[in-house]
């Protein structure tokens, strides 16, 4: 797993989430937007076993959604 803040310049501010399945990176496929400020924030990744997952940051769900649909990693349900 490959996870968190990418803040490069002024055009890349984004959280990656990236996903090793058989030698290969899955990024996901969503666009999730990362804090731009000065201040320390905490960036947190959730992954369950229902095949669902959450990114939070400070605390607060920014994104969430099925394995399934949100990477090219596993066949369609």
């Amino acid at each position: 797993i490959m996870f968190g803040p990418d803040i490069c310049g002024y055009s890349t501010k984004k959280v990656h989430v990236i996903l090793s399945y058989k030698g290969k990176n899955h990024p996901i496929e969503k666009d999730i937007s990362c804090e731009t400020d000065q201040l320390t924030h905490v960036y947190t990744l959730i992954i369950k076993p229902d095949n669902t997952y959450s990114v939070l940051i400070d605390n607060t769900e920014k994104q969430s959604g099925s394995l399934y649909k949100d990477w090219k990693i596993l066949p369609p349900e």
